[in-house]
């Protein structure tokens, strides 16, 4: 980005999440980490981001940036599958009846992705799960950590399957019976998508703009574990399939197209080279 400032050339980034400014009392060092980032966040001449709730974002950390808004597109075959809940189980060596299957899929991140808030409240409520299958796909920084729980305990251990990561995610989402998002926060996550258009329910925690994109009856607050785990018993009988059909609207080929025409073809403005600089010098605090 500094680069193609220096150079004169046109700078556009495509940015999915978003950090949030440190607060006055944070430590220093996450203030000196913010500061740098919000200088950072001055280099585009403009952003594509994924909706309202993080253009929002943007406009604190770089105000004088424009932001285009243009939705995930979703590959259709989630959507037009011919692959059933049966054929899915048995390709996976799930049992077709019996037990309620429940799948947690993404990088495996407890900051972000809390795959140990997954952990505690089964551990909490132990006979809700009696005759569930947990289905954890994926991997990331915290994947030993999530072995060490899951072997460490009794109750884990007898319905939690560590899956490791998977080239391709549409059978373990047609095998379950609910998918979980129980995230610390959130852009727009393809899984949320990709769950609804294969005709899932998905549990998200109720953060960033989520809300937008799914009913409260799939929502549940970030740090209600009792809450968790009613909906994700609850979730299988919310009818699905005006949300489902939605979705295959808003996140087709043919909408992304439009939406993609319509931002590439907005002139993007531009800045002087000297000005932003000194703007970025004076958010580093070295003016």
């Amino acid at each position: 980005m500094l680069a193609a400032r220096l150079a004169r050339t046109t700078a556009v980034s495509y940015i999915p999440l978003i950090d949030d400014a440190a607060q006055a009392d944070a430590p220093i060092a996450e203030r000196v980490k913010s500061r740098v980032k919000r200088a950072l966040y001055q280099l585009p001449h403009q952003y594509i981001t994924l909706n309202d709730h993080l253009r929002e974002k943007l406009l604190k950390q770089a105000p004088d940036t424009p932001a285009a808004i243009l939705e995930n597109y979703v590959d259709n075959r989630f959507s037009r599958s011919t692959l059933t809940r049966e054929t899915a189980r048995s390709s996976l060596g799930l049992p077709q009846s019996g037990k309620f299957i429940c799948a947690q899929i993404g990088r495996i991140h407890f900051q972000h992705k809390r795959q140990n808030f997954l952990l505690a409240a089964i551990e909490k409520h132990p006979d809700a799960f009696a005759n569930s299958i947990v289905l954890i796909v994926g991997d990331g920084p915290d994947a030993d950590k999530l072995r060490q729980a899951v072997q460490g305990s009794e109750v884990l251990s007898r319905c939690v399957r560590i899956i490791g990561p998977q080239s391709d995610v549409l059978p373990y989402i047609l095998a379950s019976d609910v998918v979980v998002l129980p995230s610390a926060y959130e852009g727009v996550p393809l899984v949320m998508i990709e769950a609804v258009l294969s005709g899932r329910p998905i549990v998200a925690s109720q953060v960033s703009a989520l809300g937008s994109y799914l009913p409260a009856e799939l929502l549940f607050p970030v740090h209600d574990q009792d809450a968790f785990v009613e909906k994700i018993f609850s979730a299988p009988a919310y009818p699905l399939s005006g949300l489902t059909d939605s979705f295959r609207v808003r996140f087709s080929r043919e909408a992304f197209d439009a939406q993609a025409q319509e931002v590439l073809l907005q002139p993007v403005p531009q800045r002087r080279v000297a000005g932003h600089l000194e703007h970025n010098t004076a958010d580093l605090g070295t003016k």
